[in-house]
């Protein structure tokens, strides 16, 4: 193992990965709309607020590194990388990637950490569970990321307004569960009807449908949603709280 080098001063290349004093770089940038042009949503209907923030887009470098490379376009990150940078995972990257980096290689990234955490760091053989305890049947609080995570709902697709007033109005889910209506992201069904409503409050589950010609909404969706798991369904359970 190489000795200990400190990179509090303003190195911008580490020697070792010393804790505490290497600080995590966001390949896309936070601020991204400066010098990464391209389209907010993929092709999954994830924001790119929400993409540089996932596993797949961060890497450790010193914080003389980061501050040099900020928020600049992937070819200037990826040259000063390369001069600087002797961290494995960060070679890797600038390697297989060299043509550029985008939502695709975030999320084909993501995937590969992912595998690689639970490849080092197993579940014990010893470990032992504890039984679920079931106290009452009653519905939990669902959320739309639970439908796109059971697969009822999918990143990217479309819902529409049932009122007459804007029938027809779209909403885009992203992959966190989030609605968006012109570009701006909601937590809840609801607050995202409110966005075009502008009402003070709205049933976003019966408001939104996930097809015009069937009529079915998102409330429909929920209810399949808990049949499926076995639990009772509650038509009070409002999301209204933005």
């Amino acid at each position: 193992r190489r000795g200990y080098v400190s990179t509090a001063g303003k190195s911008m290349t580490e020697n070792c990965v010393p804790r505490g004093v290497t600080s995590i770089e966001h390949v896309m940038p936070q601020e991204w709309q400066a010098n990464w042009p391209g389209e907010e949503f993929d092709a999954k209907g994830v924001s790119r607020n929400v993409l540089v923030h996932l596993i797949g887009n961060l890497t450790l470098c010193t914080q003389a590194l980061n501050s040099k490379v900020s928020n600049s376009a992937w070819s200037k990150k990826q040259e000063a990388f390369q001069e600087h940078s002797t961290i494995l995972m960060t070679a890797d990257l600038i390697n297989k990637h060299a043509e550029g980096w985008d939502s695709e290689e975030i999320h084909a990234r993501s995937s590969n950490v992912a595998v690689d955490i639970c490849s080092i760091w197993p579940i014990p053989s010893f470990a032992v569970g504890y039984a679920e305890v079931k106290t009452s049947k009653r519905a939990a609080p669902v959320a739309v990321s639970d439908l796109v995570h059971a697969g009822l709902l999918k990143p990217g697709q479309v819902l529409y307004a049932r009122v007459a007033a804007h029938f027809g109005r779209e909403g885009l889910i992203s992959e966190d569960g989030a609605i968006y209506v012109d570009g701006q992201k909601s937590g809840t069904p609801s607050g995202a009807a409110k966005k075009v409503t502008k009402s003070v409050a709205e049933d976003g589950w019966w408001f939104w449908l996930v097809d015009l010609n069937s009529g079915v909404s998102l409330r429909d969706i929920r209810r399949e949603y808990r049949k499926s798991i076995e639990i009772e369904d509650d038509e009070d359970d409002d999301d209204d709280e933005e």
